[in-house]
């Protein structure tokens, strides 16, 4: 068993972050990629004139030279294009900021709760600890800022920076005379740098805030009584620094700090060089106790989850069910309270992995357009829900309030956490190399084959019940049969016109077709209340390549691309939104879709490290 389930879940939640940075900063890479792509492309083609000139002895060499020295001086040319480019670096940086410091307060949370754990099973004493969240954390950061160890977001330095290594990239390559690949791969570097660094204060700000939250466990203990102290324990491999290597094992002393200065591992007041990208960790140092016998099991007969699950099972996860809406994201400058307390319950009662992954964003998402007309939508060109909260929080619209809130937030969220960071991908679209909508295609399908056979004991059921005495009554169920391939159009003909009676319409019945199962269960659905078929429907529709059309949804056959892109993220977003809003709705699509739910909800937890 390993010796530190909370240490061991920080550096997972470090490594998800990482990915997440990752596919940030792809994707910055790619939009600047491009907005630099026409002045890269027109300065390759007055080199290549100007290259074409040396070569036929109009110009020499050293003149070539001297141009370009005075191109790359001349800013003129693609000062546009770096003001450009400095401010999306300086607004990926922001993200990485609010990215991190999301995480940080459920890190912090669990490590107090860890440490609270350490000391109860070590002193053999219940100190009445109540679990913390990260929600709780939070609330404590706003009152003490200190607290939470940060990750400072300075977007006047970072555009600074960033104008510096961009005109710094430029003038190389045009110095050189490099092709627009060449020079482009010069802006990757750029980037990869700001990634880099956003990683490096990632580690550190979660290892600051695991250690932190150790200490407050250990603090609160001392003041009970207990004689409870924070030991150093660094991570023993190739990359551990000697300063750390030789704090192996100290214990802090009476001001709380160890012989470095430090309070714990991560701490943000000390320098840089014993600070950035520490792997250390703190344990509790008591007496009758060594953390450090056996580093590879546990010497606490009672599991980190079973004491944290018996202490207060509603609370045992941080972070999760029950933690409501931040008032203070701009998400929410749009709503008035009513409609913010609808997304503020809906959090509250919702799965876990999907609050999770919701309240990560929280502060990331941002303030949605409004607009006066019907329809929402989300745009991943830029990164924004457009929506109208009067019409969308209706308690008398078609759909369930905040339904269509957690609709276009679910595509936002599907697009951030795409692992490839591309541009145009989606998380559900990645995941398992295109196996949801696989699936979804699949018990689409399944679906409507076993719906085949109950489309005949429908009919009978349906003749049985139909009042014949008037011949318009005859014709429309003749009509309707006739159009889902029941009977043939002679035998649409004999029964309007009364030639046949009920038994030999039963006795006509043709064998049922799977186009005639798709309009059998698009029919069905339509004699749903809205509220229950919406996101069914339009599932349906994109699983089955518009075959089985109820009407609801994204109608053009267009829209569902072969490669299932769109029938994903469409996918992910229904689920989510139902899962927030709308049992009725959750419940058709478990009916019909119930292994594709589950990936969904597999998917999830992955990505919200559950």
């Amino acid at each position: 068993m390993a010796t530190d389930p909370a240490h061991d879940a920080t550096d997972e939640e470090i490594r998800r972050l990482s990915k997440r940075l990752h596919a940030a900063y792809s994707r910055a890479y790619m939009e600047m990629a491009e907005r630099a792509k026409a002045d890269l492309e027109r300065q390759a083609e007055a080199d290549a004139a100007m290259v074409a000139r040396v070569e036929a002895g109009e110009m020499t060499a050293d003149q070539l030279a001297a141009w370009r020295r005075g191109r790359a001086a001349d800013a003129t040319w693609y000062a546009q294009m770096v003001d450009q480019l400095a401010r999306q670096m300086a607004e990926c940086d922001r993200q990485a900021a609010a990215i991190v410091n999301g995480a940080s307060p459920a890190v912090y949370a669990e490590n107090a709760n860890y440490g609270a754990f350490q000391v109860e099973r070590a002193a053999e004493v219940d100190t009445s600890w109540t679990l913390v969240d990260a929600d709780t954390v939070t609330g404590l950061v706003r009152d003490h800022p200190d607290l939470l160890p940060q990750v400072s977001a300075e977007p006047d330095k970072a555009e600074r920076w960033a104008r510096r290594k961009v005109t710094s990239a430029i003038t190389q390559s045009v110095l050189v005379g490099e092709s627009v690949p060449a020079a482009a791969r010069r802006l990757r570097s750029v980037v990869d740098m700001g990634e880099r660094a956003a990683t490096r204060a990632a580690r550190t700000a979660l290892t600051g805030a695991e250690n932190a939250g150790r200490v407050s466990s250990y603090d609160r203990a001392r003041g009970m009584g207990i004689d409870v102290r924070a030991r150093w324990m660094a991570t023993l491999d190739s990359r551990t620094r000697d300063s750390h290597r030789q704090l192996d094992g100290e214990v802090a002393g009476d001001d709380g700090r160890f012989s470095n200065g430090l309070r714990y591992p991560g701490d943000p007041t000390g320098p840089a060089s014993e600070v950035w990208n520490c792997r250390c960790t703190l344990v509790a140092s008591m007496p009758g106790y060594d953390a450090f016998e056996d580093r590879n099991a546990s010497k606490l007969e009672t599991s980190y989850e079973e004491w944290k699950a018996g202490r207060d099972p509603k609370r045992a996860k941080p972070s999760g069910s029950g933690a409501g809406i931040d008032p203070g994201a701009k998400v929410y400058e749009i709503l008035d309270k009513r409609q913010a307390k609808v997304v503020d319950e809906a959090l509250r009662v919702a799965p876990d992995a999907l609050s999770r992954l919701y309240k990560r964003h929280e502060h990331e998402f941002k303030v949605p357009a409004v607009h006066a007309g019907a329809g929402a939508w989300y745009s991943p060109a830029d990164d924004r829900v457009t929506i109208n909260p009067g019409r969308e929080f209706d308690p008398s619209g078609r759909r369930e309030p905040g339904n269509t809130w957690f609709h276009e937030f679910g595509h936002n969220i599907d697009h951030i956490e795409s692992p490839s960071g591309r541009s145009w991908s989606t998380l559900s679209f990645e995941y398992g190399n295109g196996a949801f909508p696989a699936k979804l295609r699949e018990e689409a399908r399944a679906y409507c084959v076993k719906a085949k056979g109950e489309m005949t004991q429908w009919a009978v059921s349906k003749i049985d019940g139909s009042d014949d005495g008037e011949a318009y009554l005859r014709g429309g169920l003749a009509d309707e049969l006739r159009s889902m391939g029941l009977i043939s159009d002679d035998v649409a003909y004999d029964y309007k016109w009364n030639r046949i009676g009920k038994d030999g319409l039963k006795a006509s019945l043709k064998k049922p077709t799977l186009t005639g199962a798709y309009k059998y269960v698009a029919e069905r659905l339509a004699d749903l209340p809205d509220k229950e078929r919406a996101d069914v429907s339009d599932l349906l529709g994109g699983a089955t390549d518009m075959r089985c059309r109820e009407g609801w949804g994204h109608f053009g056959k267009g829209y569902w691309d072969k490669e299932g892109r769109h029938l994903s993220t469409e996918a992910f977003a229904e689920m989510n939104a139902a899962s927030f809003t709308s049992p009725e709705s959750l419940g058709k699509i478990r009916k019909i879709f119930p292994e594709s739910y589950e990936m969904f909800l597999k998917m999830t937890r992955e990505a919200a490290g559950l």
